[in-house]
């Protein structure tokens, strides 16, 4: 009985693979992106070097992800979860017609490779599974729409002010448009920086090109990680395709002394997304290193939450005073 249920997993899985496959070159052919859209910033002043409608809404696609996952590392670095702990893997996701791109993991797995896959891989059951357990440790629920509170919250905090999540994986939706959902690349490339600047942990894993979890060879969907003609260092990000937002990524790259990170969609295929990601990645590092004049937008990376406890300083600088 159990080769045969081998057997039949086996298959399924294949099938399923063959299905996705399919789907998206039957997606390539009919889905014309809605819009083009990039921005780019300085990743250390937080300066704007380029955009393009960068505050008109368009679909988040797979980018979501790096909300849920970061939800999820804040949750580990409270040590209200481990990358340890066992989770079962969302059992209603195999059903949902808005599933796509599945893991064909079955059971339970640990917190840390369900976020390698959805990191990695992309894997939307994952990006569920890891929503659904992270909503129980912030004692918030045990669903994913009540994770996508915590989401749209956390949005909120980091000024993400254009931004309306409706699902941890970022997926199209019905009536989306009609709820208002959906982000725009300033927010995006506002919610990479921030994870940038606080979770290097998190980073890493964004920027991870390969990775073999449970026997299974993942490679990063990211392809500026494995174009070995590209002179950039410190690569990471997370990419997204839907039919209307196209082929998308946004990132953090590195040449030389220069750190920037920009956020596009609307690429027609994944080769079309990496040229023109990489034709604004040239005329960002070409322009002079920013020197923050008065007059030129910035973007202020803050979280505005309350700090939980506020420590004045043993001593303060003259003229200053530490206020409660």
């Amino acid at each position: 009985m159990a080769v045969f249920r081998s057997i039949e997993h086996s298959f399924r899985a294949a099938t399923l693979a063959f299905l996705t496959l399919w789907g998206a070159e039957q997606a390539d052919a009919q889905c014309v992106p809605e819009r083009e859209s990039y921005f780019v910033m300085d990743a250390q002043s937080g300066q704007v070097l380029l955009e393009k409608d960068a505050g008109v809404r368009v679909q988040p696609a797979s980018m979501a992800k790096m909300m849920t996952l970061l939800l999820a590392q804040e949750a580990i670095e409270k040590g209200l979860m481990s990358p340890d702990d066992r989770v079962v893997i969302a059992s209603t996701t195999s059903l949902r017609q808005d599933m796509e791109r599945l893991s064909g993991w079955r059971g339970s797995v640990r917190l840390g490779d369900a976020m390698k896959g959805a990191a990695i891989s992309s894997f939307n059951d994952l990006a569920a599974t890891i929503a659904e357990y992270t909503a129980k440790a912030f004692k918030a629920g045990r669903t994913e729409i009540e994770f996508v509170a915590l989401m749209n919250r956390r949005a909120q905090e980091l000024g993400m002010g254009d931004t309306q999540f409706y699902n941890a994986s970022g997926l199209p939706k019905r009536l989306v448009r009609a709820q208002a959902g959906g982000s725009t690349t300033r927010d995006l490339a506002i919610l990479l920086k921030y994870i940038a600047d606080h979770h290097p942990a998190l980073a890493e894993l964004l920027g991870t090109s390969e990775a073999k979890v449970r026997g299974q060879n993942l490679k990063n969907t990211n392809t500026l990680l494995h174009n070995v003609t590209l002179a950039y260092q410190n690569i990471f990000g997370k990419t997204g395709y839907t039919c209307d937002a196209g082929y998308a990524l946004t990132a953090h790259v590195q040449q030389g002394e220069r750190r920037v990170i920009a956020s596009y969609v609307g690429g027609k295929d994944a080769k079309d997304r990496e040229k023109a990601f990489v034709g604004i990645l040239d005329q960002a590092f070409a322009a002079p290193v920013p020197k923050r004049p008065e007059d030129a937008p910035k973007i202020h990376q803050a979280d505005l939450r309350e700090p939980e406890e506020l420590v004045c300083p043993e001593q303060v600088p003259d003229g200053l005073e530490c206020v409660r």
